[in-house]
């Protein structure tokens, strides 16, 4: 998780003999301190099956992927999570998902899909407009996965909506839901 390229240019500045002390903002923005959290990437992609938008964001507990599709009038939300030897007993069931919206818990339905792959646990959901329409104006979202509905711990990944990439994130999500398609 490495420092940004601004760090190197303030120490070249001071000279060898100066002391340069970083303001709490300069170390978020420089990457010195991050919580432990790179910043998430934002892209729309392109598949033979359509467009779909794609986050990810890498974490000190692992990278979390999430993808969405219009299919109609609906949108699918795929969800992809670093979990280890976990996965495949995870992937047989027995949690219940929660959708993460600024920090929020939002109960969701059954995955349409489960599967365990190579220690990534990879989750597929058929939201409802009102979920999509949440999504569409958060700045971080993400996929809980827990033993219980009230349970206070979870096992998944809230991935932020930076101010750069939330048009994108908000057009997305509401040219899916749209009537007018």
């Amino acid at each position: 998780m490495g420092v940004g390229q601004g760090l190197l240019d303030l120490l070249v500045q001071k000279g060898e003999q100066g002391i340069y002390l970083l303001s709490e903002a300069e170390l978020k923005a420089l990457n010195v301190v991050n919580n432990g959290r790179q910043a998430a990437d934002w892209a729309l992609e392109v598949a033979d099956g359509g467009e779909y938008l794609r986050g990810t964001q890498d974490t000190a507990y692992g990278r979390g992927r999430i993808a969405f599709m219009c299919d109609k009038d609906k949108i699918l939300m795929f969800t992809f999570y670093q979990v280890g030897d976990q996965a495949a007993g995870m992937a047989g069931g027995g949690l219940v998902h929660s959708l993460i919206v600024d920090g929020d818990m939002m109960p969701l339905q059954d995955p349409d899909s489960v599967v365990a792959n190579k220690g990534e646990i990879q989750t597929f959901f058929t939201l409802t407009q009102a979920q999509a329409s949440r999504i569409a104006a958060s700045h971080a979202i993400g996929h809980a996965m827990r033993t219980a509905r009230d349970a206070p711990v979870f096992i998944g990944f809230p991935l932020d909506i930076p101010a750069g990439a939330s048009q994108k994130v908000h057009a997305f999500i509401n040219n899916c839901i749209s009537p007018h398609r």
